[in-house]
């Protein structure tokens, strides 16, 4: 790794919510959900089973994914 690289496990979010950001504030959102699709898919999983214990964590992920792509309704949401 370069002097110039930053860990992944350092990054703020996720290096795919960085590239659905680039592609909503292009006008390209049909690109964007694509993109996050699976991260919601799994957040919503987690809030769907009967562990509780994980639900923070879930809403935490929804929380990262929707607020860099502008989603003011489900950001209130998560």
């Amino acid at each position: 790794m370069g002097s110039e690289e930053v860990p992944q496990a350092q990054l703020p979010l996720p290096p795919r919510l960085y590239v659905a950001r680039f592609h909503h504030v292009n006008g390209d959102h049909a690109k964007a959900r694509e993109i996050v699709r699976t991260p919601v898919q799994i957040a919503l999983e987690l809030l769907s089973d009967e562990d509780t214990t994980n639900d923070h964590q879930a809403f935490a992920k929804l929380l990262y994914i929707f607020i860099p792509l502008g989603d003011k309704k489900n950001t209130v949401a998560a």
